[in-house]
């Protein structure tokens, strides 16, 4: 898998008409999200956590991998704080035992934004609209559909409420060492959407590994399976990881028709 170090080691570009929407300018004034009241775990802990990851294979990641979850693409919209969140909310379904959701982005990007594909956010956004209104998947709302008929389609109501996150947590700005403790966690690691102004984009991570001594994220993307090595890639160092927004996904469930 690709990595990319420090300040100056720059990714690769968004493939041609994929757009970014994480910026200062659409920044929440304020944040309803409950804060990360996870078990830190100290950094001399980490390697062990992360060797144990590795031979249970029970990172987020090895759950996602496993499950076949595919890779989402944002296309040109400026959407990425949404399709980031909803990466990783598939994650969890993953991890969960329930594969690959396909989970429709643009059923809460949509809404949000009056449907201005242009319109860029943050992942709080999107979490917050999840939890009051639930998120279709494909079968009842495309991925990338702008039809504002399917707000009011009764198929789907019925589906959107079938999904929803119970459980978050919003990390402090760049608190590396909290993001990094709830990918490790042993008892539960949890997926976490990351932000980054210096990149203008929003993504989500779903493993912690040391990468030559210095301590490195998977970060999973929504420009498709083009970008850089199948849609992912490793940022290595404390500079590179430390994220400006991270909401750790900590639990999803259908809810009960």
């Amino acid at each position: 898998m690709r990595k990319y170090y420090g300040t100056n080691d720059t990714l690769p570009a968004a493939p041609r008409g994929r757009g970014k929407g994480f910026s200062v300018s659409t920044k929440p004034e304020k944040t309803s999200l409950k804060p990360f009241a996870g078990k830190r775990y100290p950094r001399s802990d980490w390697r062990e956590l992360m060797d144990i990851q590795e031979k249970q294979q029970s990172s987020p990641w090895h759950q996602w991998k496993a499950a076949g979850v595919a890779v989402k693409d944002q296309k040109s919209s400026s959407w990425c704080w949404c399709f980031g969140v909803t990466g990783a909310i598939q994650n969890r379904y993953a991890q969960q035992g329930m594969g690959d959701t396909r989970l429709s982005a643009a059923s809460v990007a949509g809404p949000i934004m009056d449907y201005n594909k242009d319109q860029g956010g943050w992942g709080q956004y999107a979490v917050e609209y999840v939890q009051e209104h639930g998120i279709a998947d494909q079968s009842a709302w495309p991925e990338l559909s702008v039809s504002r008929n399917l707000e009011g389609s009764r198929k789907v109501a019925d589906n959107r409420y079938q999904y929803d996150i119970c459980d978050f947590q919003m990390h402090d700005p760049f608190d590396l060492d909290s993001v990094v403790s709830s990918l490790l966690c042993p008892i539960d690691p949890q997926p976490v959407t990351v932000g980054y102004l210096w990149w203008g984009h929003l993504i989500f991570a779903n493993r912690a590994t040391f990468v030559d001594g210095e301590i490195a994220l998977t970060i999973v993307n929504s420009w498709g399976p083009l970008w850089a090595d199948n849609g992912t890639a490793v940022l290595v160092g404390e500079d590179k990881c430390s994220p400006d927004e991270a909401i750790s996904i900590s639990c999803v469930k259908p809810i009960s028709e």
